[in-house]
């Protein structure tokens, strides 16, 4: 199992760029099948994306008021009979051990989570000598671009696991 580790400060936008990820992906490969979703058990492709982009919604306009509050996501897909794990959480070692408990459990041979700069995640992640970092463009100001950079990180990720299908 390999692993992508999306690496950033806290509250930068790993999350919304995983989610945006999620997206991306039931887009590209609407025939995907949803393995594993966390806590909601959501097997409809289009029940997710709702969900998602209400949670994107709510999360931006969280930000905009000064609130930093997310919600995260551990889901497992199958494209083309490869099995993909994301994980959004990144910020607490216990999370992270779990989900990748999880993708292990429904064999899964890409993965993408999000982690911090420095502490437990990374160190764990380090640890398991299958992952591979992509550092998160800093966002200064909560603007426009907040939502062009996590679009145009989310579609850069989305190209690694593309490869990977195609290979």
């Amino acid at each position: 199992m390999k692993i992508v580790a999306l690496q950033g400060k806290g509250n930068i936008g790993k999350t919304t760029t995983l989610k945006l990820l999620i997206l991306k992906i039931l887009e590209k490969f609407p025939n995907s099948k949803i393995i594993y979703q966390y806590k909601d058990g959501i097997k409809d492709n289009q029940q997710l994306i709702n969900k998602i982009k209400a949670q994107i919604d709510k999360e931006k306009r969280d930000r905009l008021s000064g609130v930093c509050r997310v919600l995260n996501v551990i889901i497992v897909l199958e494209i083309n009979n490869k099995k993909i794990g994301i994980c959004t959480y990144g910020d607490t070692k216990k999370l992270l051990v779990d989900a990748v408990k999880i993708f292990i459990e429904n064999k899964c041979e890409l993965c993408f989570s999000a982690c911090l700069t420095t502490g437990e995640t990374v160190d764990y992640l380090k640890s398991l000598d299958s992952a591979i970092t992509i550092r998160k463009k800093r966002i200064i100001e909560i603007n426009d671009k907040f939502e062009e950079i996590n679009s145009e990180q989310a579609q850069e990720i989305l190209n690694i696991l593309i490869d990977y299908i195609n290979s």
